[in-house]
């Protein structure tokens, strides 16, 4: 299994043949979602440990091992709060592939004609964001989805802003408890963990920059460089905003970007001194790096932010 999102107090786990689930770790609750696999056109091979990829466009076949190929199409998967067996909504994003979405009462993925950087669930909706700052909000709760553009493309940053865009390499969005809407912009780059060897390689985040929504200026963003007593959650799970001043959250450090690393075959590496993961918190203020260092070393999913919910699911 691992970890492809999660929502307050849930998750959702996929295995290997691409069959996903919604668990509350804490309960035990689990519902079984329409298998994935029908998504791609993959030929599993079980005397080869894997699936055959056929592309047509190209004419030509490629074989990868049943990890490998999970890891890498399963970006993230987003669903709605709450979830029940007879009420529950989700949606995937794809590497190579549209995004999908399926939902209680369906018996498979439905394909949608687009490929977002990120998607959230907040308040009854989903938010997609498409190229620099394009959100359509998609609705799910009738018998076919409803997508409205809230946010257009004739957005105003500033100079410096477009400059660095193509470096930020991954993006996210995240609401506040007020309704607020946030952009997350990730900026890594490839390193060796060994000089001396050509493989693997993995990522290491340089800086964020963070936006805000104008809801006074249709055309605009504003850029963030304080959270004030709040502290943004990002990797592969529903982004969110947490207040130190809340007394389920004591040690919570304010103003801070929490992230862990969303890159498919985390290599951990504890001898060479380099931190295991690309996970920790950057301080806004002080502008510092606190990564976190696992006691092991190995390939894996990457791991992945969890708020814990004792709500029984009946």
């Amino acid at each position: 299994m691992r970890y492809a999102g999660s929502n307050i107090g849930w998750v959702a786990i996929v295995d290997l043949d691409f069959n996903i689930s919604l668990l509350n770790p804490l309960t035990g609750a689990q519902i079984h979602l329409p298998s994935l696999l029908y998504l791609f056109p993959f030929e599993s091979l079980p005397n080869c440990g894997g699936y055959i990829f056929h592309d047509k466009k190209v004419g030509m076949s490629y074989f990868h091992e049943y990890n490998i190929c999970r890891d890498y199409h399963i970006e993230k998967v987003i669903f709605s709060s709450n979830p029940t067996l007879n009420n529950y909504m989700a949606m995937v994003i794809c590497n190579g592939f549209p995004t999908a979405y399926t939902k209680a009462g369906a018996s498979k993925w439905i394909n949608l004609d687009f490929s977002p950087c990120d998607i959230i669930y907040y308040d009854g909706l989903f938010y997609a964001l498409r190229g620099y700052s394009k959100i359509v909000a998609i609705d799910l709760s009738g018998d076919d989805p409803i997508k409205r553009v809230i946010i257009g493309d004739n957005i105003e940053f500033s100079d410096s802003f477009l400059s660095l865009f193509g470096e930020y390499h991954q993006h996210y969005l995240a609401f506040s408890s007020t309704g607020e809407l946030f952009l997350i912009l990730r900026c890594a780059q490839h390193i060796f963990l060994d000089p001396a060897d050509d493989d693997p390689i993995k990522y290491e985040t340089l800086r964020f920059k963070i936006f805000k929504y104008n809801c006074e200026n249709d055309s605009c963003w504003d850029e963030v460089r304080c959270l004030g007593n709040k502290s943004i959650f990002i990797g592969m799970n529903n982004a969110y905003l947490l207040s130190v001043e809340d007394e389920d959250f004591t040690g919570l450090k304010a103003n801070c970007i929490y992230f862990a690393d969303t890159w498919e075959g985390s290599r951990c590496n504890v001898v060479i001194g380099r931190p295991n993961l690309d996970a920790g918190f950057f301080d806004l203020e002080q502008e510092k790096f606190n990564r976190c260092c696992l006691p092991y070393e190995m390939l894996l999913p990457p791991p992945i932010w969890f708020m814990p919910s004792m709500e029984r699911h009946e």
